[in-house]
């Protein structure tokens, strides 16, 4: 008995669906530690304006004479960068891409360190 040839035309989108499905649980297994922290920064403490509270900070950010690159390569992303944002004051940073807006965070977030100059909070400058 011959099966209708539009069964078997179905028959690999069918198999495509699948491997999807699973590339997306494979990409939500990867990230599972990355929401893991957003749902414990959320679960901190938090004051009534929804921001979170840390015993004594006021949140002064100071960059100083910042400077970083990726590699050792002499090809600086930030070179001399030196500002300061005051608790409460809004801040927009603007450039081309690769111009490093998205690296001025990440050291914020001490993702990365700088490669030499300093980034205060609250004029506390910490190493590790």
């Amino acid at each position: 008995m011959q099966r209708p040839s539009s069964i078997i035309a179905y028959v690999p989108r069918a198999f495509e669906s699948v491997k999807q499905l699973l590339g997306i649980q494979v990409t939500l297994k990867s990230i599972e530690p990355a929401i893991d922290l957003i749902e414990e920064v959320f679960a901190a403490s938090s004051e009534e304006d929804g921001t979170k509270a840390v015993a004594g900070c006021r949140g002064r950010i100071t960059f100083e004479h910042v400077n970083f690159e990726y590699s050792q390569d002499g090809r600086f992303v930030l070179r001399n960068i030196t500002f300061c944002v005051e608790p409460g004051q809004a801040v927009a940073i603007v450039g081309e891409t690769g111009g490093g807006k998205s690296t001025i965070l990440d050291l914020l977030m001490r993702i990365y360190v700088p490669t030499s100059g300093r980034i205060t909070l609250d004029g506390i400058f910490r190493t590790n």
